[in-house]
């Protein structure tokens, strides 16, 4: 039983491996497990339950410890803490770890991450690395074969730059709106940022930055779009000659980034741990300095402009995903993690 991650309990499945989801509340991305075991746990008693009845041979908790201290006493299987990023929540989770509860192990999501852990620890627990998958559906959509009759479409002779993910700090939107501006001054851009509409207040400041950069009249904000239209979307990102660019200032490993490579879009990123272990600088990817615009703003024309590049970024990135995160191989990995608890 697991808090989330469908593409490993897809990749499990197929494997002959059960796996369900338990959550703590409600949200957004329910939908998600549509055919997925999953339930909503309500109370300790609750989870308690679940857990006696479910035979359980390992429980992950990721992002949460929630819970962690209701496990049953009685409970002969496993007991796994993953860490898929780093904030002050996680660590305080981390230095909080077997003190009520043992744990047998901690999964990091990058490689970067294990020395943050293991300098937080009280007390030893074995951690381990593994990655993440990337779900089939997320493949490149000729034009004949889609289905999504609204995907938005840029204006014609305009390439799109796309963004992906939330209006907060760490994702550093804004130095991807600067971006956007100095590139649109020479060259035929569409800005898109694919975001939820949850914060009234960075949507306000996010058209508002737009406006300053002279992007309002060019850009498009799209929000709420379903996961499964994601690869139409980054489909009609890539026809347009555009790329993904992603300026976050911190990642855990990144799914903005493997989704839209495993349907063939160039990515432009940010240099920071998590992304930089996925993108090798001009052989799957371009990587620019943090917050570096000047650099940023060329790379991106760059890739606009120089088709052999687009054509060598997007083969490698394809066979990064096969080589590192095609899903039973990932299966494969965690299966044997769980054999070392």
């Amino acid at each position: 039983m697991q808090t989330t991650l469908r593409n490993r309990i897809r990749a499990l499945a197929d494997q002959g491996v059960r796996s369900e989801v338990a959550y703590f509340e409600q949200g957004e991305g329910e939908y998600l497990f549509d055919r997925i075991p999953h339930r909503l746990i309500l109370s300790p008693s609750d989870f308690q339950e679940v857990v006696r009845n479910g035979r359980f041979d390992c429980l992950s908790f990721i992002y949460t410890t929630e819970y962690m201290e209701h496990v049953p006493d009685d409970y002969a299987g496993k007991i796994l803490y993953e860490v898929r990023g780093w904030n002050k929540q996680v660590a305080l989770n981390v230095n909080g770890l077997g003190q009520v509860r043992k744990v047998d192990g901690v999964l990091c999501i990058a490689k970067y991450l294990k020395p943050v852990v293991l300098k937080h620890l009280k007390r030893h627990i074995p951690v381990y690395v593994d990655g993440n998958a990337v779900d089939p559906m997320f493949r490149f959509i000729r034009h004949p074969n889609r289905s999504w009759d609204d995907c938005p479409v840029p204006d014609k002779n305009r390439k799109v730059i796309a963004f992906v993910g939330r209006l907060d700090r760490s994702k550093n939107w804004r130095q991807f709106v600067r971006i956007c501006g100095k590139v649109n001054e020479t060259e035929p851009i569409e800005p898109w940022i694919i975001c939820n509409r949850n914060d009234a207040v960075a949507m306000a400041s996010l058209f508002r930055r737009l406006s300053r950069k002279g992007l309002l009249d060019v850009a498009k904000v799209i929000v709420h779009v379903p996961n499964h239209r994601m690869p139409e979307l980054y489909s009609a990102v890539r026809r347009s000659g555009g790329c993904l660019l992603s300026a976050s200032e911190r990642e855990g490993l990144g799914n903005h980034v493997l989704e839209p490579m495993a349907c063939g879009l160039p990515i432009v990123s940010s240099n920071v741990p998590g992304k930089n272990e996925i993108i090798k600088h001009r052989h799957n990817g371009m990587l620019y300095r943090l917050n570096d615009t000047d650099q940023a703003v060329r790379y991106v024309k760059e890739l606009l402009h120089d088709k052999e590049l687009r054509r060598r970024l997007r083969s490698n990135g394809l066979n990064t995903i096969r080589r590192d995160f095609n899903p039973p191989r990932y299966a494969v990995r965690f299966q044997k993690i769980l054999s070392k608890l």
